[in-house]
């Protein structure tokens, strides 16, 4: 490009740029039909497709609903999983709910944690123990312990010890067994101490089973995990910030009370259909017992009122003057009043 060029080009880049026209309007001819906007039908959203502005388990607002929201979450609970396991050579067909499926989940990798931390702590013992064969300086090193100084120490302890008579090998013979048995004996009392302190731990652990057992069986309310952790929260609680140990069956209200609530929290948010679904049949025989009972008293109370019932004693009719006359009925009332006649 010339130099030519190259100015026209520039005064084209600093020129400033043509405003834009307006464009005009469209004239439509007189008498021409007016023009119509073409109609778009709505489209029914594909399968798998989620519809504009609307969001799964949410109303047409855009609002969550709760009855939506539950269902989805029993929905997904009772959906099942089916998988084929090779055991032993041979193949295993296993269905797991969705809570099952995780809690297995969770095994396996705790499982694989603790399987990884034995290999690690296997290739530790294992380098140790050639270090202490083959590297024994290096090995001490490792616990702290300066090799050169174990050795001149031990050297030293030799050296004395050839130099003794033996009236004193023998006394320090007789020294370091007694060191060595008082040793085994704090040993063994230290395992004896460990063995007792678990037999009362063991046993403590069975009485507050047995009790909490006991407690919440009279209670009337399930032994499961859910109630067992709750009644040792509490029992825990009062130990742990008032020194008290309360008995399980004191902190049994409590327990109820939370599980009560639990379940009333669950059932407020469903609607009837989930609320029938989820308690079952024996609970809605027991329900319509309860209403026939209420029924059949309110029917009881209402006939022992009718057995009950007196019916006043008939007034005797009091005999008044007899008005005859239009003028017996103007004195009587001219008496009424204190008026003369």
């Amino acid at each position: 490009m010339g130099i030519v060029g190259l100015e026209n080009k520039m005064a084209t880049m600093d020129a400033p740029a043509a405003p834009e026209t307006p464009s005009k309007p469209e004239r439509i001819p007189e008498g021409a039909p007016p023009r119509r906007e073409p109609k778009v039908e709505p489209q029914e959203p594909k399968e798998g497709e989620i519809p504009t502005g609307k969001i799964p388990g949410q109303g047409g607002d855009g609002i969550p609903t709760p009855d939506s929201d539950v269902k989805d979450a029993l929905k997904q609970a009772a959906e099942k999983f089916e998988f084929d396991f090779t055991v032993d050579g041979q193949t295993v067909k296993k269905e797991f709910t969705r809570d099952q499926l995780k809690a297995q989940i969770q095994k396996s990798l705790a499982a694989d944690k603790r399987l990884n931390d034995y290999a690690r702590m296997q290739q530790r013992e294992q380098q140790l123990l050639w270090l202490a064969q083959n590297r024994p300086d290096v090995f001490m090193t490792q616990f702290g312990i300066d090799p050169d100084q174990w050795a001149h120490d031990r050297i030293l302890k030799r050296i004395e010890r050839e130099n003794m008579t033996p009236e004193q090998r023998k006394a320090l013979e007789n020294e370091e067994r007694l060191r060595q048995i008082e040793e085994e004996n704090k040993r063994l009392k230290y395992e004896h101490e460990q063995r007792m302190i678990q037999e009362r731990v063991n046993i403590a652990k069975e009485n507050y089973t047995r009790e909490i057992n006991t407690a919440l069986s009279d209670a009337k309310l399930p032994n499961n995990m859910w109630t067992q952790k709750r009644v040792i929260h509490y029992l825990q609680e009062a130990y742990g910030k008032m020194g008290i140990k309360l008995p399980a069956k004191d902190v049994i209200p409590l327990v109820k009370e939370d599980y009560i609530n639990e379940q009333r929290s669950l059932l407020s948010n469903m609607d009837p259909d989930a609320i029938v679904e989820t308690v079952g049949d024996d609970v809605r025989r027991k329900l319509r017992e309860f209403e026939l009972k209420l029924v059949q008293q309110k029917e009881m109370e209402r006939q022992q009122k009718g057995r009950d019932y007196k019916p006043r004693a008939a007034t005797p009719k009091q005999d008044g003057p007899k008005l005859r006359t239009m003028d017996d009925f103007r004195r009587h009332n001219a008496e009424i009043k204190g008026e003369k006649y």
